[in-house]
């Protein structure tokens, strides 16, 4: 058995081995129907256990993993890694099988893997929603204030990029939100996050202006508040602002199950949701100008069943940003979403 553990904060990876099959068995720590495919898209904070039979000619074969490359307008070091996979016995001269990667950009590839991840058993996936949150994330153009424009204000138009979520991108508190919270220190943050975006538009195709170096991104500390044991279903929606692409979404502090996806802006008239077996992980790339549904129950207890805790949705992505937006589970928890 292989475990796979993607410890990078830039890209998406796919991963083979020449001549060989791989059967995913766990994803995030959970036990998943076992799926079998040659090749695995693994995303940031991800983990996968696979199974690999040793069942081809003694020989030398090869490894290898590469970056997705899922951004239109992205560059990529598209440079694979490669590792021996050697069988005992084969002769010291041979040369290693190359293995067979998809193409860079192959979405197909990605949706075979999610379309086979599923639980190991039937789970019992909540029906009714508490609280239901529909949130966009993606990438906005602002003017750059730098004193040094030539190695910072590099974006175009010679702007900087700004990741937003519901178009708001995260300002630093000078303390942490959860000390704030704790000793009650006003002006930290405010708990006007919106459940939707503030503009409704064609999120994938089109933008909601065309202001060529401020996309209108607020910026801000926001939280939003929610009741303890709630119900809750996220709704994350790429955008094509700036560029569709992939986008790893990683909780800390909760898994989830992951119910739903799909390319375009989400419908829900049309969206199929699995209730039934859907996987319980902590992290799912959001589809290349698409979108993924997610459900959890924010029962966290964190340190202490009065206290608050943490809990963050991350995003890690090619451009290096970190932005972090603020949901304040009051009176019993604390969750923070953070975009890197």
């Amino acid at each position: 058995m292989l475990r796979l553990i993607n410890a990078g904060l830039n890209t998406e990876n796919f991963f083979a081995i020449a001549n060989h099959s791989l059967t995913i068995v766990e994803a995030d720590a959970e036990y998943t129907k076992p799926f079998t495919t040659d090749t695995v898209m693994i995303g940031p904070g991800q983990t996968l256990s696979v199974l690999v039979s040793a069942n081809q000619p003694i020989g030398k074969y090869s490894m290898a993993v590469a970056p997705y490359e899922s951004g239109k307008i992205v560059i990529y070091q598209n440079v694979s890694a490669i590792a021996g996979f050697n069988y005992i016995g084969a002769p010291s001269d041979s040369l290693s099988l190359p293995p067979k990667l998809p193409e860079p950009d192959a979405e197909v590839a990605v949706k075979t893997v999610m379309d086979g991840l599923r639980s190991l058993n039937q789970v019992n996936v909540f029906k009714e929603i508490d609280k239901n949150l529909f949130i966009t994330i993606g990438l906005n153009v602002q003017k750059c204030h730098s004193k040094t424009p030539k190695q910072n204000c590099q974006a175009m138009h010679n702007g900087v990029l700004a990741a937003s979520m519901n178009n708001i991108s995260f300002v630093n508190p000078n303390i942490s939100i959860l000390e704030a919270y704790y000793k009650k220190i006003k002006g930290t943050y405010t708990e006007d996050f919106p459940d939707i975006p503030p503009k409704l538009y064609d999120f994938v195709n089109g933008a909601p202006n065309n202001i060529p170096y401020d996309t209108q991104s607020l910026n801000g500390t926001r939280i939003k508040v929610l009741k303890y044991g709630s119900r809750v279903q996220l709704i994350l929606q790429d955008t094509g602002i700036v560029n569709t692409e992939n986008h790893p979404m990683h909780f800390h502090g909760h898994s989830f199950y992951v119910v739903g996806y799909g390319t375009g802006n989400y419908n829900p008239l049309t969206a199929q949701f699995n209730l039934v077996d859907p996987p319980y992980m902590n992290t799912i790339g959001v589809p290349t100008g698409g979108w993924a549904a997610i459900r959890f129950v924010a029962d966290n207890p964190g340190i202490d069943p009065n206290a608050a805790f943490i809990f963050s949705i991350v995003l890690l992505k090619q451009q290096g940003l970190f932005i972090s937006l603020s949901l304040c589970l009051l009176n019993y928890q604390f969750l923070t979403i953070k975009i890197t």
